[in-house]
């Protein structure tokens, strides 16, 4: 059960971003593919909710495990996870992590293939990881760069100098779609995030603090049910 939450943090840590001048919300709807895709689907949110505000952000979820969670905030130096039911603020603070600057590039191919997502033309990319071992649960994705959308990608979970830290360098902009081809261990499962609409607003700055009263503890000691 460790593993398959962790495997949706993971998830969820590739799908965090850097708004830049970008103030608004964006939905993203979640699907999966694949002999365990029905258990996945059960377990993991089925729309996570973004809202941005020059370097700050929120992240809300539905459905799934994800009505056990607050949201996920970022207040432009630190990122926590919020546990309602606990009253809690997990830091999701990855300082003292190695720099892996030595890993090999991924391959990115450009397939001169573009496509609308939620209005916006979207370029098709796809993304191949360098082979890190047998635990390796990603090594291929395909992703849909939007075109003229003032974001870009950035995911406090990365390392520096990590090869999917180098895919959204070179990239240069916001995942509208991403089809991820993951091996877990339930099987091998092909997820699907798509933003479904996007809507410039005013964001009150309260969004992105944690909540008074709330207790704040490291990552290291994160429960989902709070023992």
């Amino acid at each position: 059960m460790k593993k398959t939450i962790f495997l949706f943090l993971l998830l969820v840590g590739t799908l965090s971003i850097n708004a830049q001048k970008f103030e608004g919300t964006i939905k993203m709807k979640l699907s999966f593919k694949g002999a365990a895709a029905q258990m996945m689907q059960a377990m993991s949110p089925s729309e996570m909710v973004f809202k941005m505000s020059n370097d700050k952000m929120s992240t809300k979820f539905s459905g799934g495990m994800s009505s056990m969670m607050g949201k996920i905030i970022s207040d432009g130096e630190k990122d926590y996870m919020i546990m309602d039911s606990q009253k809690t603020a997990y830091l999701m603070d990855n300082t003292e992590e190695e720099s892996v600057d030595n890993e090999p590039e991924p391959k990115i191919t450009d397939l001169n293939i573009t496509e609308k997502v939620a209005g916006y033309d979207c370029k098709k990319f796809k993304v191949e990881l360098p082979d890190t071992g047998e635990d390796q649960q990603v090594k291929l994705f395909y992703v849909w760069i939007a075109q003229n959308f003032n974001a870009k990608f950035y995911s406090p979970d990365m390392q520096k100098g990590s090869s999917n830290a180098k895919v959204y360098e070179k990239l240069n902009g916001f995942p509208f779609k991403q089809e991820i081809l993951m091996n877990s261990e339930m099987g091998e499962i092909t997820t699907i995030n798509e933003v479904s609409e996007v809507t410039k607003e005013k964001i009150d700055a309260s969004e992105f603090k944690v909540p008074d009263g709330y207790t704040i503890k490291p990552m290291s000691e994160f429960n989902m049910f709070g023992n």
